[in-house]
């Protein structure tokens, strides 16, 4: 499993996560997203997941594409949150990302196994995303 942190500067009403993605096979199952929030610089309890997107209709297409990840209904207050890809089925996915840790610092971009949420491996480069939503106003 592998997790993006992302920094949140004002209260914001989440409509979508994009990633850029390239599908490299699968047809059964779906991909979504979950919103965790930061904890000790490490992703915490989940506090938003988005719409399933089922992998038959995501075509198959030459280099990556931006997918977008709806949300329903999820704010967002100031701070920090780290963004997971999730799958279920035999999706066989890539998302796009680059060298370095371009985006924060060293030590925002984990990944753990899938049985365990220890979070504690640390990746040199950064995924990319797009962050769309609704600036509440006080």
């Amino acid at each position: 499993k592998y997790s993006q942190k992302i920094e949140i500067p004002y209260p914001l009403k989440l409509y979508d996560i994009s990633l850029a993605l390239h599908k490299f096979g699968g047809q059964k199952g779906f991909l979504w997203l979950t919103v965790m929030k930061d904890e000790h610089n490490k992703p915490g309890k989940k506090i938003a997941k988005s719409n399933m997107i089922h992998i038959s209709r995501i075509a198959f297409f030459n280099g990556y594409q931006w997918i977008p990840f709806s949300f329903t209904d999820d704010i967002l207050l100031p701070g920090s949150y780290w963004i997971n890809l999730e799958y279920s089925g035999d999706a066989i996915f890539n998302w796009f990302y680059l060298l370095g840790n371009p985006y924060e610092g060293p030590d925002d971009t984990r990944s753990c196994s899938r049985e365990k949420n220890t979070w504690d491996t640390l990746q040199n480069y950064d995924f990319n995303f797009r962050v769309r939503g609704y600036e509440l106003r006080r």
